[in-house]
């Protein structure tokens, strides 16, 4: 397998060790020639749909290894259990692990420990969020714009000719796309933070990683705020007749209110309070 890593076209996915205790996750044992895995990942985003995996599971020890496999190896399993609202082409559902064998050349190793370099990668993860989170406002603007151009009637009371010279819709677009756009520049402070902590290399300090981390958190708790406002939003300024399934308006909303439950953005801002307040850097977690 590892030798194959370069092969062209094809679809990796992740299947990491959980960080949540709730979920047990993927353990595996030492047989000859490698290991045997064990377990159930309750949240394996595109593993259903994925040539290969890269995953993680405890061994015996309790240990943490990284080992890589076919996604359709025998005894691997993936649940039709993706219900949600929102996020439904992510393929996010289950997937289970009975008796997977993997061979000793296809285990990578464990993380490094004692490398604050490591923790950047959560970091990483929430800058993406922060940003899909931004694009998702962005698109729900930009088609709320064209149905109110096109199709939207004024009101009777407004004495404008199209509902584009509403000044009440005209003003609650403006307040939208400001938020939206406040909240696109505060991704993007987050993401070159990111960028900088990554860049210092072996130098990196854990008070530099947490204010990356904290600049991170702030994009996220303000596009978190923004989307599912700026998604729910445009319903005011679209009218009654473009609530029809036909138009699928609602789909914006039920992607930002499913992804912005990925991890409780009430923590992120607990963390940025305590920097700001005492200077406490984010705890490096799976999510900080």
């Amino acid at each position: 397998m590892r030798r194959r890593t370069a092969e062209q076209g094809l679809f990796w996915a992740g299947v990491s060790s959980p960080p949540n205790p709730a979920d047990a996750g993927l353990n595996m044992t030492t047989v000859d020639g490698g290991f045997l895995v064990n377990g159930r990942r309750t949240f394996a985003t595109g593993a259903a749909v994925a040539d290969r995996l890269v995953a993680s599971a405890r061994d015996g020890s309790g240990e943490i290894r990284t080992f890589l496999v076919d996604a359709r190896a025998p005894g691997i399993g993936h649940p039709d259990d993706w219900d949600n609202i929102g996020q439904r082409l992510s393929a996010s559902g289950s997937v289970v692990f009975d008796g997977v064998h993997v061979d000793a050349d296809d285990v990578l190793g464990s993380p490094p420990s004692g490398d604050v370099r490591i923790s950047l990668t959560s970091l990483a993860f929430q800058a993406i969020l922060a940003q899909i989170c931004v694009a998702i406002a962005e698109g729900a603007l930009a088609e709320a714009a064209d149905y109110t151009r096109r199709r939207a009637r004024p009101w009777l009371l407004s004495g404008a000719a199209a509902a584009a010279e509403d000044p009440y819709v005209l003003a609650g677009y403006g307040e939208l796309v400001a938020g939206v756009r406040a909240a696109g520049l505060l991704a993007d402070h987050g993401t070159a933070a990111l960028q900088d902590a990554a860049d210092r290399g072996a130098e990196l300090t854990a008070e530099q990683r947490g204010a990356a981390a904290a600049t991170i958190s702030a994009a996220k708790i303000v596009a978190t705020r923004t989307v599912n406002e700026t998604t729910a939003g445009i319903f005011e300024f679209l009218g009654a007749r473009a609530t029809a399934g036909s138009f699928g308006f609602d789909r914006f909303w039920r992607n930002a209110r499913t992804l912005t439950l990925h991890d409780p953005v009430v923590y992120k801002a607990r963390e940025l309070g305590a920097h700001y307040l005492t200077g406490e850097p984010p705890e490096p977690t799976a999510y900080s």
